[in-house]
């Protein structure tokens, strides 16, 4: 029998955030940013998508809350995955949010391979070239040998050989897409 996992994205109310829950999140970021201040490091919000969260969606609702927080130690975590499923326009997502983009995931649309799925990798890039992002790019894929996380996102199928290839074909991938 399988236990019951305690993380269960996906499980909301129907309704998007509040007013209240938004000034919830600007008002934790702000202390958030102080501490942030204090160890020199960068915080970012990673938006997800309306299946695995309510409160950010989109490139445009993290501005929002960044903005608010108003301080160079939170920015926007941008993740490839998460706006191919919620965004309209890729590239003018970035450019809007422009240097606030602190942090960049490259993940396929089924969170395998990429280069295997449905992501359009020249609108995100060329997003990240006018903006003239030049902070990391991870690749962030899921295996389903692993119990935890990949399992409460029901990832029940391999997406990826192992994880060796898939940073060295991603790497490569990712080299061609920006050269």
């Amino acid at each position: 029998m399988r236990r019951a996992n305690s993380f269960l994205p996906g499980v909301f109310t129907g309704v998007g955030a509040s007013t209240q829950e938004q000034d919830w999140c600007i008002e934790n970021l702000i202390k958030a940013a102080s501490d942030a201040k204090q160890a020199n490091v960068t915080l970012c919000l990673e938006f997800l998508n309306r299946f695995e969260c309510y409160l950010v969606n989109t490139t445009g609702q993290s501005k929002y809350i960044v903005d608010q927080v108003n301080s160079p130690f939170i920015g926007i975590h941008y993740d490839t995955h998460h706006a191919h499923l919620e965004e309209s326009n890729l590239k003018l997502a970035i450019q809007d949010a422009g240097n606030r983009i602190k942090h960049v995931h490259f993940s396929e649309s089924h969170r395998g391979m990429l280069g295997q799925g449905l992501v359009d990798w020249q609108s995100n890039v060329q997003g990240l070239q006018a903006i003239q992002y030049d902070g990391w790019i991870t690749i962030e894929a899921f295996t389903n040998k692993v119990d935890g996380l990949a399992s409460a996102l029901h990832v029940t199928r391999p997406l990826i050989e192992n994880e060796l290839d898939c940073a060295i074909s991603g790497a490569a991938f990712i080299r061609n897409l920006l050269a």
